[in-house]
């Protein structure tokens, strides 16, 4: 009863078969904002239940595979940055009844005022 999503770590997990198995069971892709390394997940705006979900993690790319969990997540969000997800995020909203969006650049409270910022920007799209 209580609603499922996943959030893959590599890039292979990204096919056919599995977002259909998704599709089928009712589980949640949980898309991601991560540094553009080789074998992580792109940009997507994939919906595989009711729930949309997306999770942004930075872009700490020099971090990102040497780091510790604190200096990997350790990022600040520009406005262009947030931006760049807003066709993806209606994408999402038009296929779903829920999204959420979360937040884990959370080093040095940088998650907070990146959500509170998206929202501003959102709100400036209305």
């Amino acid at each position: 009863d209580v609603p499922l999503s996943v959030e893959f770590r590599n890039d292979k997990w990204e096919c056919d078969a599995v977002l259909d198995g998704l599709r089928k069971r009712n589980i949640g892709f949980v898309n991601v904002d991560e540094p553009a390394l080789k074998g992580l997940l792109k940009k997507s705006s994939i919906v595989t239940s009711g729930i949309g979900y997306i999770r942004f993690h930075g872009r700490n790319a020099q971090n990102w595979w040497s780091g510790d969990n604190v200096s990997r997540y350790d990022y600040h969000y520009s406005d262009d940055e947030l931006t760049e997800w807003m066709p993806s995020i209606g994408q999402i909203m038009e296929q779903t009844n829920i999204v959420l969006i979360v937040f884990n650049n959370h080093s040095k409270g940088q998650a907070v005022q990146n959500a509170k910022r998206l929202k501003e920007l959102m709100n400036q799209v209305d």
